[in-house]
């Protein structure tokens, strides 16, 4: 993607700007991108890369749900949100760390992400939604701040509704 398009800066990613685009395999969003918009990546089953700005404040609805190549998504510090199905059904993501600036983790953000093995979240957010993690069948580890004041416990499908591997909860620090 480049920087500028006939002079002018690049700010955001379209919504279904490579929607289905399964040849894709490598992205580099360059600086000055603060946002991705709804299903901007959606079943880029292809894509196994994404290098993300500093600059990017939103990630929107859907936008990687079902990139079922991408192994390794590393979020910048300046991101303060990110839409529901975000990283749903993202098979091979093992590890996510959502940054301070995130307030509140969406409903389903890493549905079926089956890979996922750890979740970190920092300070900074209070709030972990409906079936957030939901079908994350090899997540054994979530590290919660102590910011976090609600999680969804009380729906059918609650944040960490069929998640049978999970043996470490740390919250603030401590197991």
């Amino acid at each position: 993607i480049p920087a500028e398009i006939e002079g002018l800066p690049v700010t955001s990613i379209a919504n279904n700007a490579f929607y289905g685009a399964t040849k894709l395999e490598k992205i580099t969003i360059p600086e000055g991108v603060e946002t991705i918009g709804d299903n901007a990546f959606y079943n880029c089953t292809s894509l196994s890369e994404i290098n993300l700005p500093n600059t990017l404040k939103k990630i929107q609805w859907k936008s990687f749900q079902k990139c079922i190549s991408l192994n390794e998504i590393d979020l910048p510090e300046s991101i303060a949100y990110i839409g529901s199905y975000a990283f749903s059904e993202c098979a091979e993501i093992k590890k996510i760390t959502f940054p301070k600036k995130v307030e509140r983790i969406p409903e389903n953000v890493c549905y079926k992400c089956l890979s996922l093995e750890e979740v970190v979240i920092e300070n900074g957010a209070s709030e972990i939604a409906e079936a957030a993690f939901e079908h994350c069948l090899s997540l054994s580890k979530i590290y919660i701040p102590l910011s976090v004041t609600s999680v969804d416990t009380l729906s059918v499908h609650n944040a960490f509704y069929y998640c049978p591997s999970i043996t470490d909860v740390y919250y603030a620090g401590t197991e």
